[in-house]
């Protein structure tokens, strides 16, 4: 009984670490993202939503920081949010290499959102190596999205803007 308790704790807390190290690296390709940006941009505020279960909760705050007109960012999944269009994102960060390589709906969905019913001007960032795939050919189809491609290698994110 001792044993299988540790082993669902074991398993609890090695999903929580890569959670939580998948937070970090997209917290940190979101910061590369925006120091890339020109400098009267990056005077901003800016409000970067990582979806998650609270989401839902936490719009109403949300949307009275963007009426104190702070540039929001969306990452990877916002698109499918209801409250997307109401945002109305001004920077997008996709670094989930779901979303490229094919593995499931959820990047096509993501990319008819952005292709399709995106009106006005936002900036995507995304991996430099997904240059090629069905989601960024859909993306570059909407003249109102701007996609830059950022290089980064490893953990420790050196990155530049190709």
């Amino acid at each position: 009984m001792v044993i299988k308790l540790l082993q669902k704790i074991t398993a609890a807390l090695s999903a929580l670490y890569m959670e939580l190290h998948s937070l970090i690296q997209g917290l940190v390709y979101v910061a590369l993202c925006w120091r890339k940006l020109p400098v009267q941009v990056r005077e901003e505020r800016l409000l970067v939503l990582l979806t998650g279960p609270s989401i839902g909760k936490d719009m109403s705050a949300v949307e009275g920081l963007i009426e104190k007109s702070w540039a929001v960012m969306g990452v990877n999944s916002f698109a499918l949010d209801p409250a997307f269009n109401r945002v109305r994102p001004k920077y997008y960060a996709i670094y989930d290499r779901s979303y490229f390589l094919g593995g499931g709906n959820i990047g096509g969905s993501v990319s008819d959102v952005l292709s399709e019913s995106v009106g006005w001007s936002m900036n995507v960032f995304v991996p430099a190596y997904a240059r090629t795939s069905g989601f960024c050919k859909a993306l570059e189809k909407n003249i109102k999205v701007k996609v830059i491609y950022i290089r980064y290698f490893g953990f420790d994110y050196n990155c530049y803007v190709s």
